[in-house]
């Protein structure tokens, strides 16, 4: 499936409605200090998700065609590129704002506005500027972990863990 590393991301959402993001951004950001919505704000601008993107999206663009083509046998490379293309400028380069505003919503629900400071504060500074040039490497090799979570570790707990439930007498399908 297409969407399993951003699945893996984000978490699952679809099971939570309440927790599916509406486009209603500065509604939610006026709840929260403003110095804390300012300080978030910057912090995610700082972190420059657009050039973390276009990092990953050589990994993203492999990992889309490869089950692309397990789901289509018979896709030209063109078109299976043309797709994979297509939809990473659309699910992350065309919403990259957007992403930023959950982005900065997520820190304000999880942090003190003391602590979304700090954060800003550091990767403002002379360390945390290194520190975020150095993202878009770090962040380029998610989707190879992602697809090793999936390929590698997922199958094998499964199959471990079937087995110690059979061995207790449950035989429970996966």
């Amino acid at each position: 499936m297409i969407v399993s590393f951003f699945a893996l991301l984000a978490g699952d959402l679809t099971g939570r409605a309440d927790s599916i993001p509406d486009g209603n951004f500065e509604s939610k950001l006026q709840k929260y200090d403003p110095k804390a919505v300012s300080a978030a704000l910057r912090y995610v601008r700082n972190f420059n998700m657009n050039a973390n993107f276009k990092a990953m999206a050589p990994a993203l663009r492999q990992q889309t065609i490869a089950e692309l083509k397990g789901a289509n046998p018979s896709i030209s490379d063109s078109d299976a590129g043309e797709f994979a293309d297509d939809f990473i400028k659309r699910a992350l380069l065309d919403n990259s704002e957007t992403l930023e505003h959950l982005t900065a919503l997520m820190l304000l629900e999880a942090f003190d506005p003391d602590e979304v400071e700090a954060m800003d504060d550091f990767y403002a500074s002379p360390m945390g500027s290194r520190i975020l040039a150095k993202t878009p490497a770090y962040m380029a090799k998610l989707p190879y972990l992602a697809e090793y979570f999936q390929k590698t570790i997922v199958p094998e707990a499964l199959r471990q863990t079937q087995a110690a439930l059979k061995a207790q007498g449950k035989d429970i399908k996966i």
